[in-house]
């Protein structure tokens, strides 16, 4: 049976290993300077910019052990994927929002001069942003 320390150190390496060759991935799409390009100015441009996020998608699916990027064709099928995520998202940053909703309306109302609001619900709306704020993070 190995040790905690052993078990530790492999951990390291697997870690090490696994940031080089990140980091190695990522620096053939610096090399390719067109594909670079091309998606540099899709992302500038609002909702084409969802084919990069579809691209970015596409990486990750890639198998762990490849070293090869995907290609950057078929991009209606990048921006119908891209679209789905931001779906995704807007649905999950649902109860985050609601959340943060009693918080938003406590300031807005403060600001609009209906202080007597503030007196017994401040700490609630406080607590409810913090807990939409851990959750909107994850």
């Amino acid at each position: 049976m190995m040790s905690f320390k052993t078990r530790l150190c492999e951990k390291g390496l697997e870690l090490s290993q696994n940031l080089t060759s990140s980091i190695d991935y990522t620096k053939r799409l610096l090399y390719d300077l067109g594909r670079l390009l091309i998606l540099i100015i899709l992302d500038v441009i609002p909702v084409v910019n969802l084919t990069v996020l579809g691209y970015f998608c596409r990486v990750i699916r890639v198998p762990r052990d490849s070293m090869e990027l995907p290609p950057l064709r078929s991009f209606i099928d990048l921006w119908v994927q891209g679209l789905k995520v931001v779906a995704v998202a807007f649905i999950y940053l649902i109860i985050p929002f609601v959340l943060m909703a009693p918080f938003i309306a406590l300031t807005a109302l403060t600001w609009m001069g209906f202080p007597g609001l503030l007196g017994f619900s401040v700490p609630l709306a406080v607590f409810m942003l913090i807990i939409g704020l851990i959750l909107a993070f994850l």
